[in-house]
């Protein structure tokens, strides 16, 4: 089975469990008690599995990995680096707890947010310079030749393609090590109630954009 088809499986049934989990969030956030913290170990548990799966679809098609095909096209508008953009979690955790915070985590916040739009760029800058060297003359060159290529051009041409295609992993992998490594920082930043309400809206931020994503397909297609 491709793996992309092995990931959808395993994305519809990730979904579901999610669905659930928001349902407890939000039900323990209102009436927070001794498990409040276990929950949210397992959201974060749910979150690593999904990186973890995700992983290996980057090293095996990362084409695949930057265009995901289980996403509808809505969501697929989002995609920052292959997922979402990781300083997006600072404005879910305003919306979350905005009037919850003291002054020391605000500016914990803020700082960590900083510090994340700075590795931010440093991908973007990455990525285009991966892209770029596709650019680079020798390739251009096998390129204009491919269909003529000789059996070790043809061999060289496919070493080139796959140190390409083992860069764009490295940063795909890289950017998404930044979104899950930003979630994990917030979360420790906020107290257990306030860690319960950030998760919550997470998971209704991409629960809705997926909501809507199928009901614009199911629109497009009577």
């Amino acid at each position: 089975m491709p793996i992309s088809d092995t990931f959808a499986a395993f994305f519809k049934g990730w979904l579901e469990h999610q669905q659930a989990f928001l349902d407890q969030l939000v039900d323990t956030a209102e009436h927070e008690d001794k498990n409040s913290s276990q929950l949210i170990e397992q959201v974060l548990s749910h979150y690593a599995e999904y990186y973890e799966m995700k992983a290996q679809v980057i090293w095996q098609d990362v084409f695949v990995a930057f265009s995901p095909p289980w996403l509808t096209p809505i969501e697929k508008t989002f995609l920052w680096v292959g997922g979402f953009k990781p300083s997006l979690t600072f404005c879910l955790a305003e919306v979350s707890n905005n009037s919850d915070m003291i002054l020391e985590q605000v500016e914990k916040l803020a700082s960590l947010k900083a510090e994340t739009i700075w590795a931010e760029k440093n991908l973007v800058d990455a990525l285009a310079s991966v892209q770029e060297s596709m650019g680079s003359p020798p390739l251009i060159s096998l390129v204009k030749q491919y269909g003529r290529l000789v059996d070790g051009e043809v061999s060289e041409f496919a070493d080139v393609i796959d140190k390409w295609k083992e860069s764009m992993s490295r940063v795909l992998e890289s950017a998404d090590n930044l979104r899950r490594n930003t979630v994990i920082k917030v979360i420790e930043i906020l107290n257990v109630k306030q860690g319960l309400k950030f998760l919550a809206v997470v998971a209704k931020y991409y629960l809705g954009i997926r909501a809507w994503g199928l009901q614009n397909d199911v629109q497009k297609d009577p």
